[in-house]
């Protein structure tokens, strides 16, 4: 896979191996990426969502009412799901809805939609020396982007503090880690561009 280099002020230098090699065997590459997207989703889904069963109520100690005369049925506590201010029958609790996944599958669905950007592709050659603002980084996109509506992940690693600040304010931009990037977000966007070190770090992780 081939991967443009670019400096801050916009300029190609050139292109050279990403060293992320895409999976020459594609027959199932939607179905690696319907899982990748599957799992990385399931994986975010909080699954705080409670409700309260009958023990967990509050009140209803006491007989609503007396037992006869009334025409209305032996109710012997409040607490019950018939009633309102009652528990759930089978209410949701909390829960992870976390999936398993083959660690093979979710590199080979990150590498296939990498592989799809083509020249949408970017390492920028740039070190955390001096003060970058997002005027520079947007400026920085605006002379590789001929549409503006265009979407655009930016992969950072840690180290690249003052590039994340930059980069965070950029409309239609996503910030991912080399660790952690999810595959809904690369399908979502037309360009990704790498810091070196994340690239580094992207290699490593999808070896």
């Amino acid at each position: 896979m081939k991967i443009k280099t670019l400096t801050l002020s916009g300029e190609e230098t050139g292109s050279k191996s990403a060293g992320i090699t895409v999976p020459k065997v594609q027959d199932n590459a939607d179905h690696w990426i319907y899982l990748a997207v599957k799992y990385q989703q399931a994986s975010r889904h909080q699954g705080t969502h409670n409700t309260l069963s009958r023990g967990e109520v509050r009140g209803g100690g006491a007989k609503p009412y007396k037992q006869k005369g009334t025409g209305n049925a032996r109710r012997g506590t409040n607490r019950t799901p018939l009633r309102v201010g009652g528990s759930v029958i089978f209410g949701p609790k909390p829960r992870s809805h976390a999936i398993d996944i083959n660690p093979d599958v979710l590199k080979k669905a990150i590498k296939v939609v990498l592989g799809q950007k083509g020249d949408g592709l970017f390492v920028l050659d740039y070190k955390d020396e001096a003060e970058l603002k997002t005027k520079q980084v947007q400026q920085l996109l605006d002379s590789i982007q001929k549409d503006t509506s265009k979407k655009v992940m930016f992969v950072l690693g840690v180290e690249n503090e003052c590039l994340q600040k930059a980069c965070r304010n950029i409309k239609r931009g996503l910030i991912s880690s080399p660790l952690s990037i999810e595959v809904a977000d690369l399908l979502d966007v037309d360009q990704v561009i790498f810091s070196s070190a994340a690239l580094e770090k992207a290699r490593e992780t999808l070896s």
